[in-house]
């Protein structure tokens, strides 16, 4: 392995480099000379690489000339280095995911792959059962946690699973939102209306990547909520009709918040309805019709409503869409990128109905993937015949 001088130098973490306490380094790379000197290298213990420099003049507060200049690297972070965090070679390989129709997802469940005890999930003497939900998260995008209780008694349902996964996102809506029908309602999931598939925020920068839903009560008929696989959805029309599939490849769609009021909000974002990433990987989806701005005049809107028809036959056919009524306790958990949610009708008339909601950001959920490093699997782009195969029989579980 041929490793820079340079980039060694710059990436450099010696407290004669970077603060101690707050991470942040002392110095720019431009201020660096183009041929650092190296006095001394060695392999350390576990096969990484010790290098101590030569002064080059770019000592900080905290340091001084007689703290030893000397650098440390992992055999890991070398080696993610060399591969470039292998991301970006034609053949990337990505963390697996489980695509789930309703019978495959309703069989995780019930084999206790995707629903986990607060109890034990919160137990902060180990954190076997929060990494096991993290895999889950991460493998299916959708979880959920029964017996929740909250934090304390000024901390909600919701927030008592959110913080553990980091700090919620805030939004115009507020860092916590209650779902419940109202009159005059600012939107429609506020409503006691049947509400369709859809994912959240589509008009938002940046969109939310997970979405914690947390059930206070939940007595009225109806209310069920209800999702789908967004990925595994776009998988299917790509190898049926992948003349749909590319369409919904390209940013037709626009999609804004726009209430009128004394505090008004206006948000737009366009978006592609299916996200592709390299090598014909579906990355995510993004869907949220009550929310769809009128289309650019450019736009071939007959074209892309065949498609986006197509997809969404897909994404609500009975066998592809997974109910739950979700009980006082119950949290849920989703990828909001990938997994599309609804819910049943309900009457107010008969009971209550009172979600609690919070969102985290793509970056925080992120930094809680780094805890399964260790334990990561891997998925191969997907073998279009047998893909197909299992698509039509319905027997795909996973690629």
């Amino acid at each position: 392995m041929r490793i820079p001088l340079l980039w060694l130098r710059d990436a450099c973490r010696c407290p004669r480099c970077v603060d101690p306490h707050s991470g942040q380094k002392y110095f720019s790379t431009i201020d660096l000379p183009n041929k650092p000197k190296v006095r001394s290298a060695s392999f350390t213990s576990v096969w990484g690489l010790r290098v101590v420099w030569e002064s080059d003049n770019l000592v900080k507060s905290g340091a001084t000339e007689a703290d030893e200049h000397t650098g440390v690297w992992s055999k890991n972070s070398l080696i993610s280095w060399q591969a470039d965090h292998g991301l970006r070679t034609p053949h990337a390989l990505s963390p697996e995911r489980t695509l789930w129709t309703r019978d495959s997802y309703t069989a995780l469940l019930s084999a206790g792959a995707t629903r986990f005890s607060y109890a034990d999930w919160n137990d902060d003497r180990g954190q076997a059962e929060f990494r096991k939900s993290l895999e889950a998260l991460r493998d299916t995008g959708l979880i959920f946690l029964t017996g929740v209780k909250e934090h304390s008694a000024k901390k909600s349902l919701v927030y008592s699973v959110a913080r553990k996964f980091g700090s919620p996102m805030w939004t115009f809506y507020g860092m916590q939102w209650d779902v419940k029908s109202k009159p005059h309602a600012e939107n429609v999931a506020y409503t006691s209306q049947f509400l369709g598939l859809h994912q959240d925020l589509m008009y938002h920068d940046p969109i939310p990547r997970l979405q914690f839903l947390a059930c206070v009560s939940n007595s009225c008929n109806g209310g069920e909520s209800l999702f789908s696989d967004g990925v595994r959805a776009a998988y299917q029309l790509k190898l049926t009709r992948p003349d749909l599939y590319k369409v919904l490849t390209k940013p037709t769609a626009r999609f804004h918040y726009y209430r009128h009021g004394g505090q008004s909000h206006y948000y737009e974002r366009a978006h592609s309805t299916i996200t592709e990433g390299e090598a014909g990987r579906v990355e995510s989806t993004q869907w949220a019709p009550p929310f769809q701005a009128p289309f650019p005049r450019k736009a071939d809107l007959a074209e892309w409503k065949e498609a986006a028809a197509a997809f969404e036959a897909i994404l609500s056919a009975p066998e592809n869409m997974f109910t739950y009524k979700l009980n006082p306790g119950d949290v849920v958990v989703f990828d909001n990128t990938r997994i599309l949610h609804g819910r049943n009708e309900f009457r107010t008339t008969e009971g209550k109905r009172h979600l609690q909601g919070m969102y985290l950001s793509d970056q925080d959920f992120k930094l809680q993937l780094r805890l399964l490093n260790n334990s990561r699997r891997w998925e191969v782009l997907p073998d279009v015949p047998e893909f197909r195969r299992k698509v039509v029989e319905g027997e795909l579980w996973q690629v």
